[in-house]
């Protein structure tokens, strides 16, 4: 996969770029529902619920626009017209609910990740697999100085790796690079594996 690649010179006395941070908390509101959220869910059915077909089903839902946040009130007779089994519709139905309330209880709390993961969700679509997704802007700063930016899918919900320190991403609201966002980890540019000196 190529990636395109531009050089940043470095520059000495360079200063981190304003988040835009209130100042004062701002209490989270419920996620927004995204495209993905239906293939994840399906995919924990299939692991967790004993559902093990449950990933025939992601394009007959997203078809009908169902996800996870509103799963338990389609009534039966409509996922039964998707082919869906009648214990696999009871099992679907019941473990919505519980994935639902987690994923809300997981969202994060501090207000610059909380807008991230509205935009995550919103901006967010599964790429085809031959299609390389670059739609985001990120920057890796060098321990030696100097850095390079690069395109690169959205951010993952998840651990951070010790490159996400030295990344940022291009905020498309605040029109500035700012921080990976506590809870999201960024695609490292290139293959670190290769280079060992690259986590340093």
């Amino acid at each position: 996969m190529t990636r395109m690649v531009d050089a940043i010179v470095p520059a000495s006395g360079t200063t981190t770029p304003s988040s835009g941070r209130p100042a004062s908390p701002v209490e989270s509101s419920p996620p927004i529902p995204s495209p993905s959220d239906i293939s994840r869910y399906l995919t924990y059915a299939s692991e967790k619920l004993g559902v093990h077909s449950a990933r025939d089903f992601i394009s007959p839902l997203k078809r009908k626009s169902y996800g996870p946040d509103i799963l338990s009130e389609v009534p039966d007779s409509d996922l039964a017209d998707l082919g869906i089994p009648p214990g696999d519709i009871i099992r679907l139905k019941k473990g919505s609910e519980g994935w639902w309330k987690k994923k809300k209880r997981d969202q994060p709390r501090n207000p610059e990740t909380n807008f991230f993961s509205t935009e995550f969700a919103r901006q967010h679509k599964e790429p085809e697999e031959d299609d390389a997704d670059n739609s985001i802007s990120y920057e890796y700063k060098y321990p030696d100085g100097g850095g390079v930016r690069y395109g690169g899918p959205p951010m993952i919900q998840g651990d951070q790796g010790p490159h996400d320190c030295r990344t940022t991403y291009f905020n498309e609201a605040l029109k500035q690079m700012v921080p990976v966002p506590t809870g999201f980890t960024a695609p490292p540019y290139g293959n670190p594996d290769k280079n060992p000196d690259y986590w340093k």
